[in-house]
């Protein structure tokens, strides 16, 4: 589990990375800079060619500002990248 950092939460920048069940929140006292920043509970780094992900849960809870981020999880969007069951809740 990861909560509460103020960036990413996780970074994955090793080959052949395997995860089974990850479970973050995101900070709850940011400002919109954390969604500008485009900072995320996973991100898979963008050299990254084999990794595999099961059961991601991330969850937001911006108790003090409006913040709305565009995704939860960052990936290379090619065929070694294999990510199932994630889920988020705001």
């Amino acid at each position: 589990a990861v909560e509460h950092t103020n960036q990413d939460q996780t970074v994955w920048n090793g080959e052949d990375g395997i995860v089974h069940f990850y479970q973050c929140e995101l900070p709850y006292d940011v400002d919109e800079t954390f969604a500008i920043s485009n900072y995320v509970g996973y991100r898979v780094g963008t050299d990254v060619k084999r990794h595999s992900a099961y059961g991601l849960g991330i969850y937001s809870n911006f108790r003090d500002f409006d913040v709305e981020v565009d995704t939860a999880v960052i990936h290379p969007e090619i065929s070694g990248i294999h990510l199932r069951n994630i889920f988020t809740v705001k």
